[in-house]
């Protein structure tokens, strides 16, 4: 896989992360949200695995 695609799809997975992250836990005033954990967990698992197959795919 190229460098360069690798890398813009780490940033964006982890921006992605951080922002959906903010958005739940800020209004909620805590980390103790645990529906916020739970769909944290529900999108960027599978995410992060669909990812990985397809960049194992790719190559």
């Amino acid at each position: 896989m190229d460098r360069r695609l690798f890398v813009q799809a780490i940033v964006k997975y982890l921006s992605g992360l951080i922002l959906i992250s903010a958005l739940l836990f800020i209004p909620a005033g805590t980390l103790y949200f645990w529906n916020a954990w739970l769909l944290i967990a529900v999108l960027f698992i599978p995410m992060l695995l669909v990812g990985i197959v397809l960049a194992i795919k790719k190559s």
